[in-house]
């Protein structure tokens, strides 16, 4: 595909559907474009694919495969470290076959990579991310064949790393049984896979790939990402092709990483797929091991910040206001304790837990909910080391105030003159005071939410999500989902503690509400201790006249440390 036939493309609409506008990648058989879904009006990534054959026979056999493989992809669950598929198919028209997946703002590991080397926090938090998305796959028994770092994508603004999405699954293959090898895209004189990145049973046409073929690949990219330069030279990979047990080369800069992380990497890039981990699920278990027995100098491995390059993708358009609405006074909000909101887990194991066992202090902090406007500064965190800084949120309060100034202000200036000054002024103060009260309900929610959350309480947690949440990165995601992943975390660490420092709420809409919350976390219990603080926003609606969450992402972590137990 020239540049030519990339640029016809853009305008035309495929499907009737799906509409592009620019060409912002390209591959051996495909180009992506940044396109607009007509029918939901989102921003999408649509990858059109050509598949060229010296025989119509042969090149619907291709086409055969390529809609299997696409099936494939799409049927992998949402998960936050795996780009979601939202479509796939053949625009009649133009005979192309397409895939439509979520638009991602970043760049791809090789990018980043290119503008200098990461810390060893960063590189163990994109890789462990990685194999997690991985892991998504090979549970759905799909194994993704061409791990690389330009298909690992860094999701993040500003050299900033959000999140990562694993990329092209669309050449994944199913492990089926009786699954005919004659259709592979290798048809195409194309390998499924990347030279410099492929397992050694990648090479031999007769060895059957399977999810340890991935994880001998995320080997690779931990090599290069701690050691800063590929394993294995083009001889050496000849070597291992004949057969020959090659060990990862013992370089100056590899022998600074610890025995224990060095060890998960030796057994990922065994040459036999029978030693090495089974799949990336158990490849981030021993990597998270590793690291948690190894001594780290990063004072946050959870926030990466590399190299900024250009940003791709498209913003989320704000919310606005219905026409004829009235005017939205943003509302500051926080606690009006002189202590942080401690929310431990229950002392009593298998024990669920009730309102009341938040004590009389929480249900003060409750009643006084409606009055916190009279106090501006967040809580003190009892330790200087615990709290994170808030001047950011502080600033948001001042902001918020000065808008409720201006709004209040233009609505009695331009009823000046015309006798509707007082009447005026009482609607905007009957506003704002029901806009309190939606603040205290709100504020009420999160509290509870956080209550439950560290009591293990998963049905009472699921009572504050609305049918579809926008978690972490994954968009639309049911309650089932956001339930999976919140067990997931509680049966891991049964000791659960969770303080609130500060919240602020600002309204977007009379039925939308934002709300950033500063919070330390202290999980253990198991065989290990999670600590850490961070900041998250939560966006709630009004449905059925309950405030629900229908977002929910990190902002910021400010730090977090595992150690064992």
């Amino acid at each position: 595909m020239r540049q030519p036939f990339e640029r016809l493309l853009v305008g035309r609409k495929l499907a009737g559907r799906y509409e592009l506008e620019e060409a912002i990648g390209a591959g051996g058989m495909s180009v992506v474009y940044r396109g607009t879904d007509r029918v939901l009006g989102r921003p999408v990534a649509v990858k059109v694919v050509a598949l060229p054959a010296d025989s119509d026979e042969a090149r619907e056999n291709l086409r055969e495969r390529f809609r299997r493989e696409a099936g494939s992809a799409a049927r992998i669950p949402h998960h936050p470290n795996v780009v979601q598929v939202y479509d796939y198919g053949t625009d009649a028209e133009l005979d192309l076959d397409f895939i439509v997946m979520e638009l991602l703002r970043g760049r791809d590991l090789k990018e980043a990579l290119r503008q200098g080397p990461v810390s060893r926090g960063e590189a163990l938090r994109v890789l462990a991310e990685a194999a997690r998305g991985l892991a998504a796959g090979h549970r759905e028994g799909i194994v993704h064949r061409d791990v690389k770092p330009a298909n690992v994508f860094l999701v993040g603004e500003d050299g900033r790393v959000d999140y990562v999405r694993i990329l092209d699954f669309g050449i994944a293959k199913p492990m089926e049984p009786g699954d005919d090898e004659a259709l592979t895209l290798t048809g195409t004189g194309q390998l499924p896979h990347s030279p410099a990145y492929a397992s050694p049973e990648q090479l031999d046409p007769d060895a059957p790939v399977t999810p340890a073929s991935d994880v001998y690949q995320l080997g690779l990219i931990g090599y290069e990402l701690l050691a800063g330069r590929r394993p294995y030279t083009d001889p050496e990979r000849e070597r291992i092709r004949a057969g020959e047990e090659v060990a990862p080369p013992d370089s100056a800069a590899w022998r600074e990483v610890d025995p224990p992380l060095r060890a998960v990497f030796d057994r990922a890039l065994r040459r036999d797929p029978a030693e090495r981990y089974p799949d990336a699920g158990a490849f981030a278990d021993a990597l998270e091991a590793a690291d948690g027995a190894a001594p780290s100098d990063d004072d946050d491995d959870a926030t990466i910040v590399l190299p900024v390059a250009a940003p791709l993708g498209a913003t989320e358009a704000p919310v606005a206001v219905p026409p004829g609405a009235p005017p939205v006074v943003p509302v500051p909000v926080e606690p009006v304790s002189s202590e942080p909101l401690s929310i431990p887990s229950p002392a009593v194991p298998g024990r669920r837990f009730r309102p009341a066992a938040l004590g009389i202090p929480v249900v003060l902090l409750l009643l006084a909910l409606a009055v916190w406007a009279t106090r501006r500064h967040p809580a003190a965190a009892p330790t200087a080391a615990a709290a994170p800084d808030t001047g950011d949120i502080e600033a948001l309060h001042d902001k918020f105030l000065r808008l409720q100034g201006e709004v209040a202000g233009g609505v009695a200036d331009s009823a000046a003159g015309d006798g509707a000054a007082a009447d005026t002024a009482s609607s905007v103060q009957e506003r704002e005071g029901e806009q309190r009260e939606d603040a205290a309900a709100v504020q009420a929610e999160v509290i509870d939410l956080h209550a439950a959350w560290a009591a293990g309480d998963l049905d009472r947690v699921m009572r504050h999500y609305a049918d579809r949440v926008d978690y972490f990165g994954v968009e639309g995601a049911p309650k089932s989902f956001v339930r999976r992943n919140i067990a997931q975390t509680v049966e891991k660490y049964p000791r659960r503690a969770i303080t609130i420092n500060s919240q602020a709420t600002m309204f977007e809409r009379p039925d939308l509400a934002r709300v950033l919350v500063n919070k330390d976390w202290d999980f253990g219990g198991g065989r290990e201790r999670w600590t850490g603080s961070m900041r998250q926003e939560l966006m709630l609606r009004r449905i059925d006249g309950e405030w629900r969450i229908v977002s929910e992402k990190s902002n910021e972590v400010f730090r977090q440390n595992r150690t064992p137990e």
